[in-house]
């Protein structure tokens, strides 16, 4: 999804992750793509992307939400595997 969704006021509502209005998820880990080197992950869109891990449970420290850089590996190419 969009990184843009950590961050824009329009997905506010969305960050809070509440469903059925009583129950509630938890954002458990981000794998952002955004880093150099790491290419497009959708050839010709120029948005930045992330992976969202989201679970019933929250994590023990709530705190600190552990966030994945992701390198392309430069020997790979992803389209055309």
């Amino acid at each position: 999804m969009p990184k843009s969704i950590l961050f824009n006021k329009s997905f506010e509502g969305f960050r809070n992750l509440q469903i059925n209005k009583n129950k509630r998820l938890y954002f458990n880990e981000i794998i952002d793509f955004s880093y150099i080197n790491t290419g497009e992950i959708f050839e010709g869109v120029g948005l930045d992307f992330c992976a969202y891990k989201i679970s019933k449970k929250s994590l023990k420290n709530k705190d600190i939400l552990p966030v994945i850089s992701y390198i392309k590996n430069a020997n790979k190419n992803l389209y055309n595997s």
